[in-house]
């Protein structure tokens, strides 16, 4: 089940009615967050300055207007399959959607073919892992079925767990599986299935087997945007 709850019509109208019932001011403050600025953190990371978004152009701004403006969830698509009613959960604190998280790791994948300096990347959707947890490596092993995701550096697997979304960033050159997620927990769960699929996957596609039994875990925690 997509954490992307469906809603009536009315009920759509209702919560866009109440996100855009101050406009322009909405839109403004929206920019102001987006624009690149340096800052340095509170109390506990004194003088550690950050860098947060890179500034907008034109065109990116009015692709912000047009989202946040009016108009009904599915009348228009931004780049793809997306709808203003997917990159409205990307709004204050909303839940994000399949759409939004996948369209993002697709762009990834897309800088890195563009740019031959960059890692190999591949990413899996956000329904792999959940297949994957609940049927086993029988139920996906299809969905690579023409991608040899061996001679990719990085692989990315996005999951939904217990209310919010988890990354974990397979570094196949240099052994190592990132975890990043809110609490801060390592899921031993979640490495031990992707490290027998990663061996399953070996046998399956290339008849040998995979091993990471010295492979490195890391644990990262980040915080809600």
């Amino acid at each position: 089940m997509c954490p992307d709850e469906t809603k009536s019509l009315p009920e759509e109208n209702d919560l866009r009615k109440d996100i855009f019932k101050n406009g322009e001011e909405l839109f403004e403050e929206g920019i102001e967050k987006l624009v690149i600025s340096e800052c340095v953190s509170g109390t506990a990371q004194a003088g550690i300055r950050e860098k947060e978004f890179p500034e907008l152009d034109k065109k990116a701004l009015e692709v912000i207007r047009r989202v946040w403006g009016d108009g009904k969830p599915n009348d228009e698509k931004f780049g793809g399959r997306i709808t203003r009613k997917d990159l409205l959960t990307l709004y204050d604190s909303n839940w994000l959607n399949d759409e939004v998280i996948n369209t993002y790791l697709e762009l990834i994948c897309e800088r890195a073919k563009q740019d031959s300096s960059l890692p190999k990347v591949y990413a899996f959707t956000t329904f792999f892992y959940a297949n994957l947890s609940r049927h086993g490596y029988t139920r996906v092993k299809r969905w690579t079925k023409k991608v040899d995701i061996f001679l990719y550096d990085i692989l990315l697997v996005p999951l939904y767990l217990r209310g919010h979304w988890c990354l974990t960033v397979i570094d196949l050159e240099k052994k190592l599986i990132h975890y990043y997620s809110q609490s801060g927990v390592m899921n031993t769960r979640c490495l031990d299935l992707l490290r027998l699929y990663l061996n399953e996957e070996s046998i399956d596609k290339k008849k040998e087997p995979f091993d990471t039994k010295n492979w490195k875990c890391e644990c990262r925690q980040v915080r809600n945007l």
